[in-house]
C-alpha cells in the first residue's frame, strides 16, 4: 500500500504543476497580444525603431505606453488608448522624467518601504507616472506624478 502512495503523490504533484503552468500561460496570453498590438501601432504611428519598454496603465481609462527610439534615435513615449476613438499621444522623453528619476524622487520624498511598480500612463489628457509602493505603516500607496516635471499630482493611501 505504501509503495503505491508515493508514486501516486509524485504523479499528482507533477500534474498539479503542469496545470498551474498552463493556467499561468493562458492568463498571460491576452497581455502579450495587447503589447504586440501596441508595439505595432507605435511603429506605424510614431515610426518607432527600437522598443525599450511597454507599460500597461489602468486608470480612469486604459492605455498602453510604448517607450523606445524613433528614426532620429530620440527616445519617445507613445500613449495608445484602449478606446480607439481617442487620439494617440507622442511625447519626447527629453521633455519629461524617466522611470529612474521618478523612483529617485519617490524614494527621497516619500521614503517607501518597498516600491511595487512604476507605470507610465495618462490621466485625462495628462501624461503621468503611477508609482505603487508600501509605506512604513504597511499601507499601499498610489502616488501619481506629472510626466513633464515629476511633481506630485495626487496620492491615494489604502489601509
Amino acid at each position: 500500500m505504501k509503495k503505491r502512495i508515493i508514486p501516486i503523490s509524485v504523479i499528482s504533484i507533477i500534474i498539479l504543476f503542469i496545470l498551474i503552468g498552463y493556467l499561468y500561460l493562458s492568463a498571460m496570453k491576452p497581455i502579450e497580444i495587447a503589447e504586440d498590438i501596441a508595439i505595432n501601432i507605435a511603429k506605424k504611428e510614431a515610426q518607432m525603431q527600437t522598443i525599450q519598454k511597454v507599460y500597461t496603465y489602468h486608470g480612469t481609462e486604459a492605455y498602453s505606453v510604448v517607450l523606445g527610439e524613433d528614426q532620429s534615435e530620440q527616445v519617445i513615449a507613445v500613449f495608445i488608448p484602449e478606446d480607439v476613438k481617442k487620439p494617440i499621444v507622442i511625447k519626447n522623453q527629453a521633455d519629461g522624467t524617466t522611470e529612474q528619476q521618478i523612483i529617485d524622487m519617490v524614494n527621497k520624498e516619500q521614503n517607501p518601504k518597498k516600491i511595487i511598480s512604476v507605470t507610465l500612463g495618462m490621466d485625462g489628457n495628462i501624461p503621468i507616472w503611477e508609482t505603487v509602493y508600501i509605506d512604513h505603516q504597511n499601507r499601499y500607496v498610489y502616488h501619481y506624478s506629472y510626466f513633464e516635471s515629476g511633481t506630485k499630482r495626487k496620492r491615494y493611501i489604502i489601509s
